[in-house]
């Protein structure tokens, strides 16, 4: 199995932010599922927090834009369409 070199924890984070799972993301960097949990785990200080310039912090941001990306999504998809909406002037009896 390869090392969790650097440019494999690029691969991990980039495909976190994209929005995949912990799990696919350590396929494709050709890691293990339990390798990158085992890192994370590591760049954590004694709360559970991710300490600055570790991997679980970059793996915290990547995941936080993931959500973000799909919460804004949502939101977009909630909003009426102006199109859609009738307005006042319109509307006759």
């Amino acid at each position: 199995m390869p090392r969790f070199d650097e440019p494999a924890q690029a691969v991990v984070v980039a495909m976190l932010a994209a929005g995949f799972r912990r799990s696919q993301a350590a396929l494709k960097a050709g890691v293990t599922p339990q390798t990158v949990r085992l890192l994370i785990r590591a760049g954590l200080d004694e709360h559970g927090d991710p300490i600055a310039g570790t991997f679980a912090e970059a793996v915290a941001n990547a995941e936080d834009a993931a959500i973000g990306s799909v919460e804004n999504k949502l939101f977009e998809a909630a909003q009426p369409s102006t199109e859609e909406t009738p307005n006042a002037q319109n509307i006759s009896d």
